[in-house]
Order: structure tokens, then sequence, then C-alpha cells
């Protein structure tokens, strides 16, 4: 049986897999925080940092 936040994930994914940025940035909830490798960003690798929210996955 598949609960709520798996299928939400397995979304997620799809829409990532698939370019579907839009819905990417739809399917996020405002409160999400993606921490990408380090929390701290960093000038050699510009993907590191703290990202929050719909705002936070566009960037």
């Amino acid at each position: 049986m598949v609960n709520n936040a798996q299928l939400v994930l397995a979304n997620y994914y799809n829409a990532l897999g698939s370019k579907q940025i839009d819905r990417v940035i739809e399917i996020v909830h405002d409160e999400a925080k993606f921490i990408i490798l380090k929390k701290e960003p960093s000038e050699k690798i510009p993907l590191y940092g703290t990202y929050e929210g719909k705002e936070g996955v566009k960037k």
C-alpha cells in the first residue's frame, strides 16, 4: 500500500525527471527545506546551500 508521502515523492521525482519544472514547484510545500550537500553556500560549487519553499526550488 502506498501512503500519501510516497505518492508525493513519486510525483515529485517523476516531474523532476521529465523536466516539468512548473509541476515540481507546484508539488513543493511552502515550508519545505532542501539542503544540497552542505548547509552553507559555496562560491566554487553554486548548488551547495540551503533552499526553502517554492522560491528555493526556483533558484
